[in-house]
């Protein structure tokens, strides 16, 4: 081999070994703010990056709209066995701020694993203690939907013993069921 065919396959695994890493890094911060339909889901929980994880070719995030009902927004990360839940009554209503303490019109659930992976501690509806979320962007009447929102709220569940902080929540789905 020549001195110029090494120089060769070395840059070329080189830029295999870049892409290989870039493509393998975790995701390490918030999705941006977006209304696009671009299946994004993040907040942080108790100052730590929370982000949905499937598995296989099921999505961590989804919508699901029952017109006349209601409209159901979910994220999970099978990683952590981790997971939220929203469910918004109808009328679904945008540039609106859910008070999240009022059971009647939305309802808020957040799943953590105990550190021991035997039992999941849930935080249900009636266990928020403050804390809003916003629908920006509701679109079902062409072929690229669009749910999108902002979200935030305090939790805290006996059981558990602990206060659970949801800061910088924000959903941007496109993946709508209805």
């Amino acid at each position: 081999m020549n001195k110029h065919t090494i120089v060769i396959l070395f840059l070329f695994f080189l830029v295999v070994l870049v892409i290989c890493l870039s493509a393998c890094q975790e995701d390490d911060e918030l999705p941006p703010v977006t209304s696009e339909g671009k299946n994004t889901f993040g907040c942080l929980v108790n100052g730590k990056l929370w982000l949905p994880k499937g598995s296989f070719n099921v999505p961590g995030t989804s919508a699901d709209y029952a017109s006349n009902f209601f409209l159901t927004i979910s994220a999970g990360n099978n990683t952590t066995n981790s997971g939220f839940s929203f469910i918004v009554y109808d009328p679904v209503l945008v540039d609106h701020l859910y008070n999240l303490t009022d059971t009647t019109s939305i309802k808020a659930y957040y799943q953590n694993k105990f550190d021991d992976d035997k039992y999941a501690c849930i935080y249900e509806d009636y266990h928020v203690l403050n804390g809003s979320l916003e629908i920006t962007k509701f679109n079902l009447q062409n072929q690229h939907k669009v749910l999108s929102g902002t979200f935030e709220f305090t939790t805290y569940n006996p059981d558990c013993g602990d206060t659970i902080k949801v800061t910088e929540g924000r959903f941007d789905i496109g993946d709508i069921t209805y």
